[in-house]
C-alpha cells in the first residue's frame, strides 16, 4: 500500500507542474509578405486599425470555440463596411491556463481595412 501511495505521490507531484505552465507562442512565428501597389486599393475607416478576435476554451475534456486565424481575420473585416482586405496586419495569440484543468485561447488580428480596386473603379 505504501508503495502505491509513493508512486501516486511522485506521479502527481512530478506531472502537476506540466499542466501549470505553457511556453508562448503556441506556434513558431511565420512571416508572409504580399506587396500590393497603393493604386490598387482604397484605405477605409480613415486609416485607423480594426481588430478581430477568435477565442475558445477547454475544461477537462470539453472544448468549444474557434481560435482560427481565418475566423479572426473575417471578424476584423466585418467591423468595417465594404472592406475586402487588411493591410499592415499583425497577429497575436494568447493562452491562459489554470493548472492544466481549464484553458482559454485567443487569436487577435489587427490591420488597416482596405477595399481592393478592380480595373475601372
Amino acid at each position: 500500500m505504501n508503495r502505491i501511495m509513493l508512486l501516486l505521490s511522485v506521479a502527481v507531484i512530478g506531472l502537476f507542474p506540466l499542466g501549470c505552465s505553457m511556453v508562448s507562442p503556441l506556434v513558431l512565428p511565420t512571416q508572409t509578405v504580399f506587396v500590393i501597389p497603393a493604386e490598387n486599393y482604397k484605405i477605409l475607416n480613415g486609416g485607423e486599425e480594426v481588430a478581430g478576435f477568435s477565442s475558445g476554451w477547454q475544461f477537462l475534456c470539453f472544448m468549444s470555440g474557434n481560435t482560427g486565424l481565418a475566423f479572426a481575420y473575417q471578424d476584423a473585416l466585418a467591423k468595417c463596411e465594404g472592406a475586402t482586405a487588411l493591410i499592415n496586419v499583425r497577429v497575436d495569440r494568447s493562452f491562459f491556463t489554470v493548472f492544466g484543468i481549464g484553458s482559454s485561447f485567443k487569436t487577435i488580428v489587427c490591420g488597416i481595412p482596405v477595399k481592393l480596386l478592380v480595373d475601372g473603379e
